[in-house]
């Protein structure tokens, strides 16, 4: 559900709202963002290789798309840093292998 009351709106699913955004000077709604890390294992994270930088960018309430390319290579780093700190933690002496 999406609600707008003066210069707030809100999305929401259930009675959980998802999303605040506050009216900026040029009539468009702002959102404050970050990355919110999972305090336990993660289910998944995957993305097919035949993803499209379409799909992306509208994956990403369509960004544009020299953000979005940015975001995930800034993305892929991460992934491959995580996995040698996890690889390192486990100590299996042994990287896992990533295809980009």
């Amino acid at each position: 559900e999406f609600k707008v009351n003066g210069n707030i709106c809100e999305l929401s699913k259930g009675n959980v709202v998802r999303l605040i955004g506050k009216r900026a000077i040029n009539r468009l709604y702002e959102i404050e963002m970050r990355v919110c890390k999972p305090e336990g294992d993660a289910d998944v994270l995957i993305a097919s290789k035949t993803d499209t930088l379409q799909v992306w960018h509208e994956r990403l309430c369509h960004q544009s798309k020299h953000h979005v390319k940015n975001f995930l290579e800034f993305l892929w780093k991460w992934i491959r840093n995580s996995v040698k700190l996890v690889s390192l933690i486990n100590n299996t002496g042994r990287d896992l292998v990533l295809e980009h």
